[in-house]
């Protein structure tokens, strides 16, 4: 996976679920890049308050493989096109469900921070979210970890209140040799997330979701 960083030369309005098209100015064969819409993983502020587009690539063919050979100490010039895309409002659902599958993970982070973000709105109707993450190796957790602790962080700052569920399902790649097939872990304090070592039933999941919560449902699913 690789990670591309974008700092806009000014604020750009930038909403989940949107896109940009992106040219690397001074890195070769530039314009098979432009064929592809990258959608944008996080939106923040650095310590000195300027905007960061986060993107989050899986190197595939073409350019995305020649993406693998620049330099990650240099800062390339980059033009940045959008943002493009609908935003759908997730924020009129009492109950979010998330699917992903390995990289599709960065399709849902921005939801999620939008999400805690409408909260303390009151024509906010969402009162939980649940993601459900299948990565084929367990060292996959790590790509997005700086970005899921934030939003840990920002469920544990709820008065209680549980506003988020996390479960990640390995399929294999244990990191420990003492993991067996069919474990199930929850790590930190207050069980936000669970890592469940085995496949994922996505259909059960639903199944059990459903059943347990009351009001409108969407389930968004990024793979």
């Amino acid at each position: 996976m690789i990670q591309i960083s974008v700092r806009p030369t000014r604020t750009l309005d930038v909403r989940a679920g949107q896109f940009f098209y992106l040219n690397l100015l001074d890195f070769s064969l530039t314009s098979a890049f432009r064929s592809h819409p990258f959608q944008v993983s996080w939106a923040d502020r650095d310590a000195n308050g300027r905007q960061v587009l986060d993107f989050i690539v899986q190197p595939r063919r073409g350019f995305t493989r020649k993406l693998l050979l620049a330099d990650p100490r240099v800062q390339y010039k980059i033009a940045l096109e959008g943002p493009y895309g609908r935003h759908p409002r997730l924020e009129e659902y009492v109950t979010v469900l998330m699917f992903a599958t390995n990289a599709g993970i960065s399709g849902h982070l921005l939801y999620m921070k939008e999400l805690f973000a409408l909260r303390q709105d009151p024509s906010t109707r969402t009162q939980k979210i649940s993601l459900f993450w299948e990565i084929d190796a367990e060292v996959y957790r790590y790509w997005v970890r700086e970005w899921m602790d934030h939003l840990l962080g920002l469920d544990n700052e709820s008065n209680g209140v549980e506003f988020l569920d996390l479960h990640v399902f390995v399929r294999g790649g244990y990191l420990s040799s003492e993991t067996e097939p069919g474990q199930i872990e929850q790590p930190g304090v207050r069980d936000r997330l669970t890592i469940h070592y085995y496949p994922l039933d996505a259909r059960s999941q639903v199944a059990s979701e459903i059943e347990k919560r009351d009001g409108p449902t969407i389930i968004s699913q990024k793979s």
